[in-house]
């Protein structure tokens, strides 16, 4: 397939799609700039995908899928919190652990 094809293609996608993949997105991450990337990045996924020549037989579903797995991705980087953050306190305390048998 020649690039001005794929263009062509791609572009069509996109004009089609655009919207409710936005809209997709923004349902699950609540922010509007977080949204707007995943999107343009789940677009990026299916131009380098058809550039590589590899056939994207129903890019909805293509683009649905990419969304949903870099929505996980992020909300996993997301949880990810320090355990010092978590055992020390704003005045530099820390919390002691309750001995088992205390219970």
């Amino acid at each position: 397939m020649s690039i001005e094809v794929t263009k062509q293609n791609f572009t069509e996608i996109y004009n089609r799609e655009n919207d409710s993949l936005f809209r997709f997105c923004l349902l699950r991450v609540s922010d509007r700039d977080r949204a707007i990337e995943l999107t343009q990045e789940t677009f990026t996924r299916l131009w380098s995908t058809q550039v590589a020549g590899k056939p994207v037989e129903n890019p909805k579903a293509f683009l649905f899928l990419v969304a949903r797995h870099l929505i996980i991705d992020w909300y996993r980087k997301k949880k990810t919190v320090s355990l010092d953050v978590l055992f020390d306190n704003e005045d530099g305390r820390s919390f002691d652990v309750a001995d088992e048998k205390s219970f």
